[in-house]
């Protein structure tokens, strides 16, 4: 999976980030695609590599001018951010409570955490 930044010049408001959106999901197969006039950027996550002058195109015909474009590749997060709920204190009587155990659990979410931040120093 691809995550591409891209600068988005020209954007105003809400209804501005909803016609980039909807371009760019119809010209490309997208997973998500957000826009941030506060910002002045488009997200877009994708299966695909795109084209960029496709995406310059697109984006110019709406009127917007579009910037530099940062590509890196994207990896999804966590198990739903479980780690940090289960790592807190509260989480882990309730997993007690559940007959977990909660040393077991700790070993998996730590090998984890370290298997992410090893993706993340490639």
């Amino acid at each position: 999976m691809w995550k591409y930044t891209v600068e988005t010049k020209g954007m105003m408001c809400g209804m501005c980030e909803a016609h980039v959106n909807e371009a760019i999901r119809k010209a490309f197969s997208v997973k998500k695609v957000t826009s941030s006039h506060k910002k002045s950027q488009t997200v877009i996550v994708t299966d695909d590599e795109i084209d960029e002058a496709v995406l310059r195109n697109t984006i110019t015909e709406l009127g917007y001018e579009m910037g530099n474009v940062l590509k890196e590749p994207y990896h999804k997060k966590g198990f739903f951010g479980l780690g940090r709920f289960f790592s807190s204190v509260y989480s882990m009587g309730f997993l007690r409570y559940c007959g977990l155990n909660t040393e077991r659990v700790c070993h998996v979410l730590e090998c984890t955490e370290r298997l992410s931040e090893s993706r993340i120093r490639l």
